[in-house]
């Protein structure tokens, strides 16, 4: 439950960075590693599942059926929402409207998780509903872990981090800086190869973080609360808080030991009803907040416009109206979409395989 908690405490702060920086605001600007972060919960998680499994003759099939049925619901909500945000702008923002072929165009590309560059290189690679863009990287993680990762010595899983720790560090000092002398080189936007590099780095030490557990290196235990309250912190820091030196420290060795020290802690958890909560919305609300934000941005946009007095809707004011939503719809689609779809899924391979 602990790492369910820790994945809830990251994926609100995603929600809060975002929230903050539509609205000119740097704060809770280290949340981008949030993601990353993921990526190592990731490595450990599917790492403890699957590695013995997939040993033991799990076909390559299966195991990304599994993970499909796991991530893939979710996603199509994401992309709906994208499509509806879409639709809605055209039609109240006619001068800058897309039209429906482009429209229909990147909800293909979306929904099949394909990243789309026809509007350039370093646009938005899924512009309906951008989180989707690590989503893209986890599943490439995925079929790299079940091709050759779970078979790799500890030796060569560490040469992996370090090379892509090259990656790693060059967008931790351009794109992460915020610099807009460097934002615009290699490494300064979101996709390819700065979240090839981010994904292997993290993912990696995720597994490596799996071999320290389950060899019983690491044997403190660490309380979840204890461990969610320093990463809100850090998470919090606003843009330039740190150096990148320090940064890529977190995320090589804190990242991956809190980890490991979470999965081990045996304790009871205080407040325990609110741990699980984090964890049921942490992967629903991620995957559908941005466009969620974007819709009700727009929203108030047409009100204001609507209005000869406008809103008077103010930054905090905004922030109580949208966390929430996003906070109650995501529990939601969890319990009345994503976690009976899943169920139904699952069962119907079950049925189909004869297990």
């Amino acid at each position: 439950m602990s790492l369910d908690l820790l994945r809830g405490v990251a994926a609100l702060c995603v929600v809060v960075m975002h929230w903050l920086d539509a609205n000119g605001s740097k704060g809770f600007h280290y949340s981008l590693l949030a993601v990353d972060f993921f990526f190592v919960l990731s490595g450990f998680v599917v790492s403890y599942s699957y590695r013995e499994r997939l040993r033991q003759g799990m076909s390559l099939a299966e195991f990304m059926t599994l993970r499909v049925i796991r991530l893939y619901p979710m996603i199509l909500v994401g992309v709906v929402i994208g499509v509806v945000r879409f639709v809605l702008k055209d039609h109240f923002d006619p001068a800058f409207a897309r039209g429906p072929i482009w429209l229909f165009q990147h909800a293909l590309l979306n929904v099949f998780m394909v990243p789309a560059f026809m509007d350039g290189f370093r646009a938005d690679m899924f512009i309906l509903d951008s989180a989707l863009w690590s989503l893209f990287f986890e599943f490439l993680a995925y079929l790299l872990y079940a091709l050759v990762l779970h078979r790799l010595s500890v030796a060569v899983l560490v040469a992996i981090v370090l090379g892509a720790g090259t990656g790693v560090w060059a967008w931790l000092t351009d794109g992460f800086s915020g610099n807009p002398a460097l934002a615009g080189q290699l490494f300064g936007f979101i996709g390819d190869p700065s979240g090839t590099a981010r994904v292997l780095f993290s993912f990696c030490l995720g597994v490596l973080a799996h071999e320290l557990y389950r060899r019983n290196t690491v044997r403190v235990g660490l309380n979840g609360w204890i461990a969610g309250g320093a990463l809100l912190g850090f998470f919090a820091l606003p843009q330039g808080a740190t150096s990148a030196e320090l940064a890529l420290l977190v995320m090589s060795l804190l990242f991956p030991l809190t980890v490991v020290a979470c999965a081990k802690y045996s304790g009871r958890l205080v407040l325990p009803g609110f741990a699980k909560f984090l964890g049921e919305i942490s992967y629903p609300i991620y995957v559908v907040h941005a466009p969620l934000l974007w819709l009700l941005e727009g929203g108030l946009k047409v009100a204001m416009k609507a209005s000869p007095a406008g809103t008077g809707l103010s930054l905090i004011w905004y922030g109580l109206l949208f966390i929430p939503l996003a906070t109650a719809l995501s529990y939601a689609l969890y319990r009345t979409y994503d976690l009976p779809v899943r169920s139904g899924l699952s069962a119907w391979r079950r049925a189909r395989c004869g297990s």
